[in-house]
Parts: C-alpha cells; structure tokens; sequence
C-alpha cells in the first residue's frame, strides 16, 4: 500500500495535478494541454474538447484544476483532454 502511495506522489506535479506519465493518467489518455493535440494520431478528439467542457470535471475553486471523476477525484487541468470526455450538458 505504501508503494502505491509513493508511486502516486512521484507521478504528480508540485500543484497535485496528475501527470501525464502516471498509470491512471495513461489509462485514460490525459493530456494536460489538448490544444497539442494532434487530431489525426488521437481518435476520439475533436477542436475544443477540454477538461472544462467535460462532465467528469470538477473545478477547484480558485485554480485552474480539477478533480476529474474518471480517475478517483484526482486533479487535471481544465485545458487538458482524455478519451473518457463526456460533454457538459
């Protein structure tokens, strides 16, 4: 359990943003900055998807994160995308 504890930690930004190399990050296809996406190598994305548009997504007041459902309330950024977009109704 500890290990797991550790390796989280390790595979976060200074803010407590996940990053992009962590498993849980990998598994849904994080970016922290869609608009470096390129459309032709990731299926699914399309022009002005982003955290912040998403259903999953939870902004933490006074920041520009998230906590983002798909992956346990960890933090993302509201720029960021993943394959597991949900549009906000």
């Amino acid at each position: 359990m500890l290990a797991l504890a550790a390796s989280r930690a390790s595979a976060a930004e200074p803010s407590g943003e996940i990053a992009e190399n962590d498993p849980d990050a990998v598994r849904i296809g994080y970016r922290r900055d869609a608009s470096q996406i390129d459309k032709r190598t990731t299926p699914g994305y399309a022009d002005g998807q982003t955290c912040m548009s998403c259903m999953l997504f939870n902004r933490k007041s006074g920041t520009s994160l998230g906590a983002c459902e798909a992956i346990n309330h960890r933090l993302v950024t509201e720029g960021g995308w993943c394959k597991v977009y949900v549009p906000a109704m």
